[in-house]
């Protein structure tokens, strides 16, 4: 019997996987192989493969224990879906504004003065908050006009 395979290698940690199609993701390594089986037992064969060093992933490590996943995790942002890159787009969650806004001694001017506090003391992006969503869940709340004591 005659056969097709492809090993994948990833060039990070050296994992193998066998894939009867050839495709890789960046970092890893494809080898064809063209097995013939004869109709014998089928013999046991030991193949080392050098592959060549993969470039090192850069990363700048910052002095923020929280980031995205914590501050999901904990209510202050939401996922709103995908852009076309692939780039996951998030949103403050009212609970999320008005936890951030309790944390500040000085009620902020505007809404970048608090997404620029969420970056620095918890590492969340930069996200848009429309002025109008902002003026809504900062106003005071006022008594209605039909109700005077």
């Amino acid at each position: 019997m005659k056969q097709t395979v492809f090993i994948v290698v990833n060039a990070q940690n050296g994992e193998c996987r066998m894939r009867k199609t050839p495709a890789a993701a960046p970092f890893e390594y494809i080898f064809q192989l063209d097995l013939e089986i004869p109709s014998t037992p089928i013999p046991v064969v030991t193949i080392k493969i050098p592959v060549p060093a993969a470039p090192a992933v850069v990363t700048e490590i910052m002095d923020i224990p929280f980031g995205v996943p914590w501050a999901l995790s904990q209510g202050i942002v939401k996922v709103t879906g995908l852009d076309e890159k692939g780039v996951v787009l998030l949103d403050y969650t009212d609970e999320g504004i008005s936890r951030l806004l309790s944390e500040l001694a000085v009620p902020p001017k505007d809404c970048w003065a608090l997404t620029d506090y969420a970056r620095k003391k918890y590492g969340i992006p930069l996200i848009y908050l429309e002025p109008e969503r902002w003026q809504r869940l900062t106003e005071k709340p006022t008594l209605e006009e039909g109700s005077h004591d």
